[in-house]
């Protein structure tokens, strides 16, 4: 859908986002956005793995609830960072959670699909 950031060698951070299957609100995808720009379209049951680079503040959004949510990390070189994406009820959200959690929650994905690589 859009562009992956641009990395140079190793100097970049990993970020995972898991929307686990079988939950409400799978009826549609949700919009990943880096710096506000459309960038991924998450269906139900995917992980996605991306790179950033390390350094430079990036905003991760969805934008499918009514209102968008912001993440805003400053992302260091070679840590990784974990959202979910779920819903409650009908409104999606997106959340950084633990590297225990987003384990459990990709129990629920397919294999990880790896972006931009």
């Amino acid at each position: 859908m859009g562009k992956s950031p641009i990395i140079e060698n190793d100097n970049f951070a990993t970020v995972h986002i898991a929307r686990p299957s079988g939950f409400t609100g799978c009826g549609v995808r949700t919009t990943i956005q880096l710096d506000h720009t459309d960038f991924y379209w998450l269906a139900c049951g995917e992980h996605i793995a991306f790179r950033v680079p390390a350094n430079k503040p990036i905003t991760i959004s969805q934008t499918t609830s009514a209102r968008p949510d912001d993440v805003d990390i400053e992302p260091e070189k070679g840590k990784q960072y974990y959202f979910e994406n779920d819903c409650n009820g009908w409104v999606c959200y997106l959340e950084e959670t633990s590297k225990g959690n987003f384990m459990r929650v990709i129990k629920g994905c397919k294999e990880v699909k790896n972006v931009g690589y």
